[in-house]
């Protein structure tokens, strides 16, 4: 996972700074000041499905129709289908 890290010009410069002076201690705190936002947005963000949930979510749409009648071969007729539209 790739994460992008947006800075004002201000913090920006102030990253250059701290990086100049060989400052680890300021560059983890304006760093981790610069993250929290970006922490919070990534915790509200829904995650993708994993495989296993992707298959349940199909299995559960196959079932909901299972006691459905079936549509007569008429319903798939181009006449059935459009109308009265060339």
């Amino acid at each position: 996972m790739t994460l992008v890290l947006n800075l004002p010009p201000a913090l920006e410069a102030e990253v250059r700074t701290l990086v100049a002076a060989r400052d680890a201690d300021g560059l983890r705190r304006v760093l981790t000041e610069a993250l929290d936002p970006a922490v919070e947005a990534l915790l509200e963000t829904p995650m993708p499905a994993t495989a296993e949930d992707f298959q349940r979510a199909l299995d559960t749409l196959a079932h909901l129709g299972q006691d459905l009648p079936p549509l007569p071969d008429a319903a798939f007729t181009r006449e059935a289908i459009y109308g009265d539209h060339p």
